[in-house]
């Protein structure tokens, strides 16, 4: 019988061709593993987008349409974007609150003016939703009043909603009370009028 020679050698290299078949298989089913575990969270990741999906809101989920004056709406909503995003900027008047005042029916909708610490604004508000004509965000609409054309800003705000907007008067620094600003935002709103031959466009 032939012995084979370097016995030795030959062990060392069936011990090393035996690692190596372990070491591959243990690679391969790592690889497998990660696969899997891919999987799983490309997965999970798709129901989380889909979650999400439905829970945010549609452009006319943010639409208010209001029965009734949105002069508490728009008071609260802008009190609090006082308390909270405009808070400690320079161009805001300390003796000058919100104050959401004159609105009326203007067509189907509502419109009326708010007095801030920044500025005197006319709101322009759904009253009825299969009539609103929906204005993207910084897009305008021109409202004819009984003054003239008036281009209004449209408005999407998670507080608010959606709204049009117009500045009359920005900043309010030069009123010196309350009484004056309100006064103010008074005489402005009469450019709006309850006529029923006003004309939207």
């Amino acid at each position: 019988m032939k012995r084979a020679p370097f016995p030795i050698l030959q062990s060392i290299n069936n011990a090393c061709a035996s690692h190596i078949r372990e070491r591959t298989t243990g690679e391969q089913k790592k690889r497998e593993r990660d696969v899997e575990e891919t999987k799983v969270t490309q997965a999970a990741h798709e129901v989380e987008r889909k979650t999400v999906r439905r829970t945010m809101p549609t452009q006319m989920s943010r639409l208010r349409v209001f029965a009734n004056s949105p002069a508490p709406h728009f008071e609260s909503g802008f009190g609090r974007i006082a308390e909270t995003r405009m808070k400690g900027l320079p161009i805001l008047n300390p003796r000058i609150r919100v104050k959401a005042d004159n609105f009326r029916r203007w067509g189907n909708d509502w419109i009326g003016t708010v007095t801030t610490p920044w500025a005197v604004i006319v709101v322009y508000a759904c009253g009825c939703r299969e009539s609103w004509v929906d204005v993207p965000a910084g897009e305008v609409r021109t409202l004819e009043l009984p003054a003239g054309d008036f281009p209004f800003l449209g408005c999407r705000d998670d507080l608010l909603g959606d709204y049009l907007m117009l500045s009359l008067v920005s900043p309010v620094t030069e009123f010196e009370d309350q009484a004056a600003a309100e006064a103010e935002a008074r005489m402005l709103s009469m450019m709006a009028s309850s006529s029923t031959a006003q004309r939207q466009r």
